[in-house]
């Protein structure tokens, strides 16, 4: 999935809600998954937590979004409806 940047086409859009496993661990490495819903993340890290014993995977959730035009930091709406 990849978000729409706002800034780009100059119309204001909605950033859709996603989630990422994050695992927290010494050979972690960033999020780069963008999971459509709960379940899906959650699936991930009970997959991802018994392929690596002792590595806790937790569920990240977007909560709020934000960019900053020429003007002033803008808060862009987070909606609920998966586009993939």
């Amino acid at each position: 999935m990849v978000l729409d940047n706002p800034w780009r086409s100059g119309q204001e859009k909605a950033v859709t809600r996603y989630y990422m496993v994050h695992g927290h661990g010494p050979a972690s490495h960033v999020p780069r998954v963008m999971h459509p819903t709960a379940e899906a993340a959650e699936r991930e890290a009970r997959r991802l937590s018994m392929a690596h014993r002792g590595v806790v995977f937790t569920v990240l959730k977007v909560v709020d979004a934000f960019y900053m035009p020429p003007e002033a930091p803008h808060r862009l709406p987070v909606t609920d409806s998966v586009q993939l």
